[in-house]
């Protein structure tokens, strides 16, 4: 189906591309450290301690929902043992959602829990037969509402990995003779350090080494990212399965490694002032990689060549979690707090708008279409009044300048050349007409 994009208006672009949600909150201070989107309009989303951070001080339980794209969200939690902390989530619908929780302290312990009543419930998944006292969980994640991979720190001498398929009624722990043993002291992952694209799931470990498996748990091999032996943390790979990067960290050093072979080698990138290093995500059905931090370099960025080069999305606030569910559909998460004495920050939960455009005035005259939208190689574009001549400026998201084309009509316009991303069109000779598309 081909979408148009038309403007009657005269209009002027704004950088922000985040609009920003109300979470729901009405006291406490929270940060959102991970996120997890059903479809456009069901998403999920855990919390953490706002003032301490991941490691505390506060016990955090807190999750928020919405089912309406975010027009409205609702505050829970996950239970009341405050001994637990939040490993990751992952949600199935607008009922169904899972998460992995690890002890607060970050002694062994913990396990799976599960929901099918948005949230208001939860129950304790395999108690006995998936993760023990002697367990760290790092991960749960569903394909389906019945396959399942859940996975954890080495316990009884190699890494920890359960499937079910059916539904978590039941788990089965990988054999240890199909999972690589680890390389001395290196037993370890990082809460939510992993991906899954179909039956291929990798995670990383506390020496430098990547898991990877085809066939969703049964079977592993394992690469070397870092060869200094420092954290694998994030892990964001491509629709296509090669093309992936991850954040290595040693103390409070971030480096970013990149691979286009699956995870079977990898190399690490020159910094660049624009990447963003708190969190990393995917964009699906794009070639595009989006950071997010809370630190100095605060906000977000996108690269379209694998980690080489960042564009910055924006800086204005801090923004940890981050998923896509397409190229125009996506939340961030940064802070909400009430903090007396301290500037309160409303909201906290962001949703991508790659069309955010300020009007200025209506100008009906004007009138102009672009097609298809999204486009991959060519654009046609329609003037309501007909007139030749057209002196057409293509700006990026970011507002710079990428392509020019004088004496246009109403017609084709080849943008092959352009990198996939968000684009604005301004008519020089013209300044009623302003249009928007976006290249995949």
């Amino acid at each position: 189906m081909l979408l148009f994009t038309t403007f009657c208006f005269c209009i002027t672009t704004t950088h922000a591309q985040w609009i920003n949600q109300n979470a729901g909150f009405t006291n406490r201070t929270l940060g959102f450290y991970e996120i997890s989107i059903v479809d456009k309009d069901i998403v999920w989303a855990i919390c953490y301690d706002g003032i301490g951070g991941l490691m505390g001080p506060a016990h955090v339980l807190d999750f928020i929902r919405t089912t309406d794209g975010g027009t409205t969200w609702m505050p829970g939690q996950v239970g009341t043992d405050s001994s637990l902390a939040f490993s990751n989530i992952c949600a199935l619908s607008a009922t169904e959602a899972w998460v992995a929780m690890h002890k607060f302290d970050l002694s062994t312990g913990g396990g799976v829990f599960h929901t099918t009543d948005g949230g208001t419930t939860w129950t304790q998944s395999g108690v006995g037969t998936i993760f023990d006292n002697n367990s760290f969980p790092n991960f749960v994640w569903f394909k389906d509402p019945m396959n399942g991979i859940a996975g954890g720190d080495a316990n009884g001498g190699y890494f920890e990995i359960h499937t079910t398929t059916d539904g978590g009624a039941t788990w089965t722990r990988t054999p240890q003779a199909n999972v690589p043993p680890f390389v001395t002291n290196g037993g370890a992952g990082w809460f939510d350090g992993f991906c899954v694209l179909g039956d291929t799931v990798w995670f990383g470990t506390n020496r430098g080494q990547m898991y990877k498996s085809t066939d969703f748990g049964q079977t592993w091999s394992v690469s070397t990212v870092s060869p200094q032996g420092y954290t694998v943390y994030e892990i964001a790979f491509l629709d296509d399965g090669q093309h992936g990067l991850t954040h290595v960290r040693s103390g409070s050093a971030t480096m970013l490694f990149a691979t286009a072979d699956g995870g079977a080698t990898w190399t690490q990138r020159t910094t660049h002032p624009k990447w963003k290093q708190s969190k990393l995500t995917a964009v699906p059905g794009t070639n595009r990689f989006v950071s997010t931090s809370v630190t100095a370099n605060r906000g977000s960025a996108y690269s379209i060549d694998n980690g080489l080069t960042w564009v910055e999305i924006d800086n204005a606030t801090p923004k940890a979690a981050c998923r896509f569910l397409d190229s125009t559909t996506g939340w961030a998460g940064g802070y909400f707090n009430d903090v007396p004495g301290v500037a309160p920050i409303s909201g906290g939960i962001y949703k991508w708008d790659p069309t955010t455009l300020r009007v200025v005035n209506i100008n009906p005259a004007k009138a102009a279409t672009v097609y298809p939208n999204p486009a991959t190689d060519k654009i046609t574009i329609s003037f309501a009044d007909n007139r030749s001549g057209h002196s057409l400026r293509f700006y990026n998201a970011v507002g710079k300048l990428v392509k020019e084309v004088d004496g246009v009509t109403s017609g084709e316009i080849d943008i092959a050349a352009l990198p996939g991303g968000l684009y604005f069109i301004r008519s020089a000779s013209d300044a009623g007409v302003r249009l928007k598309f976006i290249k995949q």
